[in-house]
């Protein structure tokens, strides 16, 4: 990321990236968005349009935070892949449909 951003003057300004996962701030027990704001992990107002469900394990968090570390000048959002096909398409659809909103990553 550093290596990328120094040699092209790119940072992912002007960028929304699309995190599909299985949850974003669902597991407290670790650490939480509000904490991973405070220490730098995370920039604050990441768009939640669509939270997992309860007993998920955040590694959407994570990705997110992976997203802020190579590139972070973009804007990133997050959805829940959900329990379906057709939430998981949905939600790759709303992002698709974002200014700016050139690419999606999940790991369902």
């Amino acid at each position: 990321g550093d290596v990328v951003r120094e040699c092209l003057a790119v940072d992912g300004t002007g960028e929304v990236v699309g995190v599909i996962s299985d949850s974003f701030n669902r597991v407290p027990l670790v650490t939480t968005y509000a904490a991973d704001i405070a220490s730098n992990d995370l920039p604050a107002g990441i768009d939640l349009t669509l939270e997992g469900a309860a007993g998920a394990v955040d590694e959407g968090r994570a990705m997110a935070q992976i997203v802020a570390d190579i590139a972070p000048g973009a804007t990133i959002t997050f959805a829940t892949a959900g329990n379906n096909p057709t939430t998981f398409e949905e939600n790759i659809r709303t992002f698709a449909a974002l200014p700016g909103g050139d690419a999606s990553l999940g790991n369902v």
